[in-house]
């Protein structure tokens, strides 16, 4: 059995960039949210929250769906339960590095949301983010990838954003159970909102 049938997520799932055009509409990122929580721990509703990540990682070219996605499992739908706890805004796992670290802490889920893409960008592009650097720990990642090579695939991500071999196919069957929602209203936002 390969990975990609033993995770239900696509045959060239190694090949997904970070980068790149969403394959989810938002209302199928918030139904997906509702069906596991309906009720955020944080000061904002599944439509803000999937609206944050529209936004924010469309200004700087990111996957908006799979970074939410990403937000999902590092949060586990938004119950958390693990080192980090809500009052955090951190929706990445940023800075935590054991069971005893919290790791970052963001006034508002806006800046949570948006150190979340800027880390996504130290990892994956030389290209620095278009709005003022909120991820503390940008730099650092930065660095270490302009002497090493950046990430420009997420299957790249396995064992170095979190430990673990399979964080990037974790990522992918919470977005392969993303598209397959059939949405109620059947239409997406309009795009005009970036």
């Amino acid at each position: 059995m390969t990975k990609s049938q033993l995770w239900n997520i696509p045959k060239d799932y190694d090949q997904v960039t970070i980068a790149g055009e969403a394959e989810a509409t938002r209302d199928q990122a918030v139904a997906l949210l509702k069906l596991y929580n309906n009720r955020l721990p944080i000061k904002a509703t599944p439509e803000q929250l999937v609206e944050m990540y529209y936004n924010e990682a469309g200004k700087e070219g990111i996957r908006w769906d799979l970074a939410f996605c990403q937000a999902l499992l590092e949060t586990g739908f938004f119950h958390f339960g693990g080192t980090v706890v809500p009052a955090q805004n951190n929706f990445c796992g940023l800075g935590t590095t054991s069971s005893q670290v919290r790791g970052a802490y963001f006034a508002t889920p806006d800046l949570g949301v948006r150190a979340h893409i800027q880390h996504l960008m130290a990892y994956s592009t030389s290209r620095k983010p278009s709005t003022p650097i909120v991820d503390p720990r940008y730099q650092l990642v930065y660095d270490g990838k302009v002497r090493n090579g950046f990430f420009d695939r997420w299957s790249q991500l396995n064992g170095k954003w979190a430990t673990g071999s399979n964080y990037a196919e974790k990522i992918m069957n919470i977005h392969e159970q993303m598209k397959s929602l059939i949405t109620v209203s059947g239409a997406d936002w309009p795009k005009e909102t970036r």
